[in-house]
C-alpha cells in the first residue's frame, strides 16, 4: 500500500547539545557558566513569547546550546506543533515554562530561580509579581510532572526504543533493549524444559517465592522466581497480573521518577490455558551493605560520629524526595535497603524490592505511615539513639515544616497495629 513521505532538511548546528545534558550532565557545567546558559535559555524563552511562539514540546532535550564560541546560541528544536498569535497570553506562558519546568527534575532551586528572574527582567514588564509567577510555576511544573508519569507507567509493557517483547521457550514477557542477551534466552529456555542452570544460586526459599543470584559473563543479576499455589490462585490469575509482571512495572515506574533502585532487566511468565503457572523478574544486582551494618561501625565516638549522622540526615532526604516524586508504601525493612558509600559523610540508598509501591501524590497520612513503617524496622536497632531520630525528623521536615515534628511524635507513640506498638520514637 502506497503510504505518503516528506522530508524536512534544516542547517546542522555544529558543536550543539541538549540543555538537559549541558546542565545536568555527566560533564555539567558549574559556576558562571552554569548562571549564563540558564539566562540566555530564559531570555530565548521569553523573546519567543512575546512574539507569539507557542511550543507545547517545551523541554530541556528540544533546547540546544552551542558553546563552541565565547558567546552560548540557544536553539529551539522540534518545531512541527509550533502555534503563532499576535501576543501570548499570561496564562498560555504559564503552562509552556510549567511543562518545562515539570520536565527538568534534575534543576535545583537555584537554577529555577535564576531563570524566572531572567525571564521577568527580559522585554517589556509582565503584570506579575515574582513570588506569584514562581508559585504558579511550581505548582504547574508539579502538575505536569506527575501527569508525564502517570502517561509513562505503562511504557515498559510495549514495544519502543527502550523496551522489546521477549519470548524465550514457553515464557513470555518484556525486557530492557539493550540488556536483553541470547544468555537470557538460553536461561529460560532451559527452565522451561525444568533443567538446573549452572549460574543460578538460591539463596532464600518462601512458599510462593524463591530469590536467587545469576552469575553470566556480563555481570550478576538478581532473579525472582513466583509461583501460583493452588487452585485460588490459579483462578484469580485469570484476572489479575502476575507477581513478576506488578514488580516489573512497579520498578520500572518508580526509576522513572529518579528513586534509586536495581536496573529491571526483564520479566518473563508462563501460562497453561490462559492459568499463570510461574513468572520470573531479574534486575541487576544491588551494590551496597545494609543500613545497620554500616551503623555498626560508625557507634564509636570521633570522626566516625560525624558519619554516622551524616547517614542519618542523607536517608531523610532520600525519604522525603520518594515522597515529592509521588512514591509511597515502600517496605523499608533492613534487608530491603542497601547504602553504598561514595564518599565520606556521603551514601546513595537503593530500594531492593518495590512491588508494593504506590503512586500519585503523598499527602500528610500516608507519609507518617512510612515514617512509623521505618521506625519499625529500626525499632530494635541498638545504633539508633532517640537524639537520632529527632534529627531524621527535623531533616525529613525541613525548615518549612520544622514545627510539625511534634505532630509526627504523637502520632507514632499512640498508634498502635496488632501486638506492637510501632512508635520506634519510643525504644
Amino acid at each position: 500500500m502506497w503510504k505518503p513521505e516528506s522530508f524536512l532538511v534544516t542547517e546542522f548546528i555544529e558543536e550543539a547539545v541538549p540543555l538537559g545534558r549541558y546542565l545536568f550532565g555527566p560533564d555539567r557545567l558549574v559556576g558562571s557558566s552554569r548562571s549564563r546558559a540558564v539566562q540566555e535559555v530564559a531570555r530565548l524563552i521569553r523573546r519567543a513569547h512575546d512574539a507569539g511562539f507557542y511550543q507545547p514540546d517545551l523541554h530541556a532535550e528540544n533546547i540546544l546550546l552551542r558553546s563552541g564560541r565565547k558567546e552560548l546560541d540557544p536553539f529551539l528544536i522540534d518545531l512541527q506543533r509550533v502555534s503563532f498569535s499576535s501576543s501570548l497570553s499570561l496564562r498560555r506562558r504559564w503552562h509552556n515554562l510549567s511543562v518545562l519546568n515539570g520536565g527538568c527534575t534534575e534543576a535545583n532551586l537555584v537554577d529555577r530561580v535564576r531563570f524566572l528572574r531572567s525571564y521577568l527582567s527580559s522585554g517589556p514588564p509582565l503584570r506579575i509579581e515574582f513570588r506569584e509567577a514562581a508559585a504558579r510555576l511550581e505548582k504547574g511544573g508539579r502538575r505536569h510532572r506527575f501527569h508525564l508519569w502517570r502517561s509513562r507507567n505503562k511504557r515498559c509493557l510495549a514495544e519502543n526504543g527502550e523496551f522489546l517483547r521477549v519470548e524465550a521457550g514457553g515464557f513470555s514477557g518484556f525486557a530492557r533493549r539493550n540488556l536483553w542477551t541470547a544468555e537470557f534466552h538460553e536461561l529460560f529456555q532451559e527452565l522451561y524444559g525444568s533443567r538446573p542452570h549452572p549460574g543460578i544460586r538460591w539463596i532464600k526459599g518462601f512458599s510462593t517465592r524463591t530469590v536467587g543470584l545469576l552469575s553470566l559473563p556480563r555481570g550478576k543479576f538478581c532473579i525472582k522466581k513466583y509461583r501460583c499455589d493452588g487452585f485460588g490462585a490459579a483462578l484469580k490469575s485469570l484476572f489479575c497480573s502476575s507477581q513478576a509482571r506488578r514488580e516489573w512495572m512497579a520498578a520500572n515506574s518508580v526509576r522513572m521518577r529518579g528513586v534509586a533502585v536495581p536496573l529491571p532487566v526483564a520479566y518473563v511468565e508462563r501460562r497453561r490455558f490462559l492459568f499463570l503457572s510461574d513468572s520470573y523478574f531479574i534486575a541487576a544486582d544491588a551494590e551496597g551493605e545494609k543500613v545497620s551494618a554500616i551503623l555498626s561501625r560508625l557507634v564509636v565516638p570521633g570522626p566516625a560520629l560525624s558519619d554516622k549522622r551524616a547517614l542519618i540526615w542523607s536517608m531523610a532526604r532520600w525519604l522525603r524526595k520518594i515522597h515529592a516524586c509521588g512514591v509511597s508504601g515502600l517496605e523499608f525493612g533492613d534487608l530491603n535497603i542497601v547504602v553504598k558509600t561514595e564518599n565520606p559523610g556521603k551514601f546513595r540508598f537503593s530500594i531492593l524490592d518495590c512491588s508494593k509501591a504506590r503512586f500519585g501524590p503523598v499527602f500528610w497520612r500516608r507519609r507518617m505511615q512510612d515514617i512509623i513503617k521505618l521506625g519499625e524496622a529500626w525499632a530494635h536497632c541498638a545504633w539508633i539513639s532517640r537524639t537520632d531520630k529527632l534529627r531524621f525528623l527535623e531533616n525529613y521536615l525541613g525548615f518549612r515544616e520544622h514545627e510539625k515534628w511534634r505532630k509526627i511524635w504523637r502520632y507514632g507513640a499512640h498508634r498502635r497495629t496488632g501486638r506492637i506498638l510501632t512508635a520506634w520514637f519510643l525504644y
